[in-house]
């Protein structure tokens, strides 16, 4: 909690923060809330099953509906074949219309793999009992050259051959 009026009178909050706040150094910036955000993604990490590109295809093979997390003029630049785009922000006012068997499996993707990793757990609090997120994301498989954009739609495809087999990584309880 930040008190209100009490820095040094030049629009600082030096000297406003409560005990909460201790060591908390305000000239760092977003330093400390990049660290809380690394921490959150870890921990939803250690939460979810993080899916490798082969087991991703064999999820989608297996019916698995497809989220893409990534704003809007990242997925219009290019994106999987068959993928939803869901804001974050809206998820958990959609998810149910679009996905409204929580058996259904839902495999999340977005650039690196960390806000699909925290979209994955926030759908497993949601009550989605098959959940995945592509780990490393869409920016190592278009590194790694095992996808490349289809020139009619845009879209990535899924049957390009990859590069060294990664079996699906399972974290968690």
């Amino acid at each position: 909690m930040i008190a209100v009026g009490q820095g040094k009178g030049d629009g600082s909050s030096e000297g406003s923060c409560d005990a909460n706040n201790k060591g908390h150094d305000p000239n760092q910036g977003d330093v400390g809330a990049r660290a809380a955000y690394d921490r959150l993604v870890a921990e939803a990490r250690r939460s979810i099953v993080e899916l490798s590109p082969r087991s991703l295809r064999n999820w989608l093979k297996q019916g698995a509906v497809l989220i893409d997390v990534r704003e809007p003029d990242e997925f219009a630049v290019g994106h999987l074949e068959g993928a939803m785009r869901i804001d974050r922000a809206e998820l958990g006012l959609v998810i149910d219309q679009l996905v409204p068997d929580l058996a259904t499996p839902i495999a999340c993707c977005c650039s690196r793999g960390n806000r699909s990793a925290l979209v994955a757990y926030q759908l497993q609090q949601l009550g989605y009992g098959r959940v995945g997120s592509l780990r490393d994301g869409l920016e190592r498989w278009d590194q790694k050259k095992s996808l490349q954009r289809s020139r009619e739609s845009g879209a990535e495809s899924l049957e390009q051959p990859e590069p060294a087999p990664i079996e699906v990584m399972e974290q968690g309880p």
